[in-house]
């Protein structure tokens, strides 16, 4: 290791990488529960029920208004609530239908925020990394050129030190 720039923004970067990955995960898996789809689904399944009593209702009044037991006035509330319940099923197929791509929806965007913040963590991690800088041969360094609190950016012209190779060694020997 030669340097070590100050680690705690890069630290914090990380942390907060981490917090912003567990929670597009957290979000992640409540959009894949569908909590508002199988609400929808109960919905139609309730509304298909009371559509098959108002079948039955219906069919049962039509041959009794036929014979004359039954009011015509109960077979058009009858045939209303009938209409009725098949208009509520129908919207709540519909209903179905949009939260099921609202869901779909929401869960591939969670989904690629999630990788998105997967990304920042590893790029934090690497910016973490990148802040202890080693010497990448060994040998032997020379003074350090930039002073202790100078700025020091990755496109510096100037280099941090400089490191003389010791292994090998070259020797130059005048002979006389």
């Amino acid at each position: 290791i030669l340097y070590v720039l100050d680690l705690r923004p890069y630290q914090a970067a990380v942390e907060q990488a981490k917090a912003n990955v567990a929670q597009s995960e957290a979000d992640l898996e409540f959009a894949r529960k569908q909590v508002a789809l199988l609400q929808a689904e109960a919905n139609l399944a309730a509304a298909q029920a009371n559509l098959v009593k108002e079948q039955q209702d219906y069919d049962r009044l039509t041959p009794l208004v036929e014979q004359e037991a039954a009011s015509k006035q109960d077979l058009d509330a009858a045939t209303a609530a009938l209409r009725a319940g098949e208009a509520t099923v129908r919207a709540s197929q519909a209903n179905v239908d949009q939260i099921r791509l609202q869901t779909q929806t929401q869960i591939e965007s969670t989904a690629a925020k999630a990788d998105a913040q997967r990304a920042a963590l590893r790029t934090a991690t690497l910016n973490l990394d990148y802040a202890t800088i080693r010497a990448p041969i060994s040998g032997l360094i020379g003074d350090t050129l930039v002073p202790v609190g100078g700025l020091v950016t990755a496109t510096a012209q100037q280099p941090l030190t400089t490191i003389v190779p010791l292994d090998p060694i070259w020797v130059r020997f005048k002979a006389t």
